[in-house]
């Protein structure tokens, strides 16, 4: 006997909350690849870094960007790197040569979610920034939902 997913199964997508200062980033849990503690950071690809690029770090054998999200989508103030225990290191979306992961710092140990379209947001508050797709409430939580192609494209274009 076949089992059939059931409509809000099919419907809803195992994430993980990533805490920031103030709202939570919503991610496919599939998406990422480690969660680790803030580590030594490098300098920024050039002298003139944005600020939302916080550094570069050796990972895997590998140079990967760390960013504060909430730099980059003005959403919230950043605070020093000191109160940004943890990152979430993240693989790239589309094919980047330049980079096969980045990072985003958080503010504690990230949390299992369940997304499904109820908890959605639409209007324009889902939009105010282009690397931000949507908006939703989880467990009574503010969170956004990344435009992953966006941001990724974004952290390439800082990188060169």
């Amino acid at each position: 006997m076949q089992v059939q997913p059931t409509s809000a199964q099919v419907e809803s997508l195992q994430t993980l909350l990533l805490p920031l200062h103030g709202p939570y980033l919503i991610v496919p849990q599939s998406t990422v690849v480690e969660i680790a503690p803030f580590p030594k950071l490098t300098a920024g690809s050039s002298t003139d870094a944005a600020a939302w690029l916080l550094g570069m770090f050796e990972w895997r054998d590998q140079k990967v960007p760390l960013i504060s999200f909430e730099s980059l989508s003005g959403v919230a103030t950043v605070a020093a790197p000191a109160a940004k225990p943890h990152i979430a290191v993240l693989y790239t979306l589309q094919d980047r040569p330049e980079f096969e992961y980045y990072a985003i710092a958080l503010t504690a140990i990230p949390k299992p979610a369940l997304l499904n379209s109820a908890s959605l947001a639409t209007g324009a508050e889902a939009s105010h920034h282009e690397i931000i797709a949507a908006s939703a409430s989880i467990e009574g939580k503010h969170c956004l939902i990344p435009a992953s192609d966006c941001l990724e494209r974004l952290i390439q274009i800082e990188l060169q």
